[in-house]
């Protein structure tokens, strides 16, 4: 695989001349990329919280970043829906939405960023300091104290609700005006979509009538009764987020103890939904291999030394380590504190025997205990 730094380094002599960028989408294949996205997010706060599913860095391997991939080969990979929270505005008591991507979606977005900002960073003006590789506040405000001698006045602009209020439809026509690669450009769409902020999805009503009468005609055919018996037979309207909707439902009865199975069609509204945010703050890219990369490509169990279906543990904080009324801290616990990593570069079977509360504390040929060899070199 072709290194990061060299890709993105070809990308961004193209943005400096203004060539058009094609087979963007290609680049996407290249596992270093994802490794690069890995070390620069790994650290966030939100990677350990869940989006819609259960998926955090917890357990993240070189074969996720390969099913990732193999799905974009195949243009099979779809944007998970979003979590959404409600957090308070800075210096307000209001509240924002908030969405929560998956890790999955989170690790593609940060490499989809890392290829657009390599192209597009040489091309924005000099004077803009936000969100930008080595420039930031500290930067604007030197350029200030240098150059803008005899000022007197500052005027402070802001867009309101920058994401519902710009026309998305305008940012991807900019896109395709440099970026050749309709396969890239479907794609940022699809993130699009999936943040529901397009304001053409009542066009997806169409796709939803076909869908549902080639459902409602199976049905009819396997049940040997007509169409509109099926609808006479599993028609209901249910509270959603948009109010009462009709939808076609099945639902199975089961155990007193167990949860009834329910199967729906329906009741996901296409409205145009102005509300949404986008939380994609930009990240900065600079240097060589962060150390989780070069340990996640040993690819090597730090606890028992196998090499078969590498995970890494992650914890939220150190401090999750202290767990109160515990007499003697198991062998990962002594491990990670002793070298004072959230993360643990382990095995399946010894990711599972963490999260299981099973001990783990093998012994290597020589007889000498992982435990002693690690925590001496620590």
């Amino acid at each position: 695989m072709r290194n990061a730094e060299i890709v993105l380094g070809v990308i961004h002599e193209r943005g400096t001349k203004g060539l058009p960028l094609e087979g963007l989408y290609r680049q996407l294949y290249n596992p270093s990329l994802y490794l690069l996205a890995y070390g620069r997010i790994y650290r966030n706060a939100g990677a350990m919280t869940p989006g819609a599913t259960k998926e955090t860095v917890d357990g993240m391997s070189l074969a996720k970043i390969g099913r990732i991939i193999d799905a974009l080969r195949h243009e099979r990979y779809r944007w998970a829906p979003a979590r959404r929270v409600y957090i308070e505005k800075k210096g307000s008591k209001k509240m924002r939405p908030l969405g929560i991507p998956s890790w999955s979606d989170k690790l593609l977005q940060e490499v989809i960023r890392l290829l657009l900002e390599a192209y597009y960073n040489p091309q924005f003006n000099p004077a803009s300091h936000g969100f930008r590789p080595k420039l930031g506040c500290h930067t604007a405000l030197r350029e200030v104290y240098h150059k803008w001698v005899g000022t007197k006045w500052f005027i402070e602009g802001d867009i309101a609700q920058c994401f519902d209020s710009l026309d998305h439809e305008v940012l991807l026509s900019i896109l395709r005006e440099k970026i050749h690669d309709n396969r890239f450009l479907r794609l940022i769409g699809g993130l699009l979509e999936y943040y529901r902020l397009a304001s053409n999805l009542y066009q997806l009503n169409r796709l939803r009538w076909l869908m549902e009468r080639s459902l409602t005609h199976t049905l009819a055919q396997k049940l040997c009764i007509s169409v509109r018996g099926v609808y006479r037979r599993y028609r209901q309207v249910v509270d959603t987020g948009a109010g009462r909707t009709p939808v076609l439902q099945v639902t199975v009865e089961r155990k007193e103890e167990q949860r009834p199975l329910v199967a729906r069609w329906g009741g996901i509204s296409l409205a145009w939904n102005i509300k949404a945010v986008i939380n994609d703050a930009p990240l900065r890219i600079c240097g060589p291999r962060t150390e989780i990369e070069r340990r996640l490509l040993a690819n090597q169990c730090e606890l028992c030394g196998s090499t078969e279906n590498i995970q890494v543990h992650h914890v939220r904080a150190l401090k999750d380590l202290q767990i109160k009324g515990r007499a003697e801290k198991p062998f990962w616990v002594q491990v990670m504190a002793a070298r004072k990593r959230k993360t643990l570069v382990t095995c399946k079977k010894c990711h599972d025997d963490i999260h299981a509360g099973r001990p783990t504390k093998p012994v290597t040929a020589n007889g000498m205990t992982l435990e002693s060899r690690v925590l001496r070199k620590a």
